[in-house]
């Protein structure tokens, strides 16, 4: 009976956690920094300035828009069942994008990306 009780709290946990992750992320995410950019080396900073400057995430509730340098790209994404903290989306060329949220508040996201690293990311005031 105790193992089932475990189940069930571990359920709702997560189920709470990906209801409160998907309110949170909704909207426009401009890129802010580094995370934990003191354990970047000069070179690596400036680069991520050029590059990633103009990043932004647009996430609606079935849409990710993810535009970098100028060009933009849309697929479907959600919250993976097993883990509330990963978010799934595919690729134009079918190929499956991964991102760890590291931490998400309504003004805030720390994303974890396999190819950039982590990064910072503001969420976009609405005007």
């Amino acid at each position: 009976m105790r193992h089932f009780l475990f189940i069930v709290v571990c359920f709702i946990s997560l189920n709470a956690a990906a209801q409160s992750n998907s309110k949170l992320i909704l909207g426009t995410w401009t890129y802010a920094d580094i995370y934990e950019k003191e354990k970047a080396d000069e070179e690596t900073l400036r680069k991520a300035q050029v590059v990633l400057s103009n990043l932004t995430f647009m996430f609606t509730s079935t849409d990710l828009t993810i535009t970098i340098m100028g060009k933009s790209e849309t697929t479907k994404w959600n919250f993976s069942k097993a883990n509330p903290k990963i978010i799934l989306a595919t690729s134009r060329e079918g190929k499956p994008i991964q991102f760890e949220i590291i931490s998400l508040t309504k003004d805030k996201l720390v994303i974890k990306m396999n190819a950039m690293g982590s990064l910072v990311m503001k969420k976009k005031l609405k005007s």
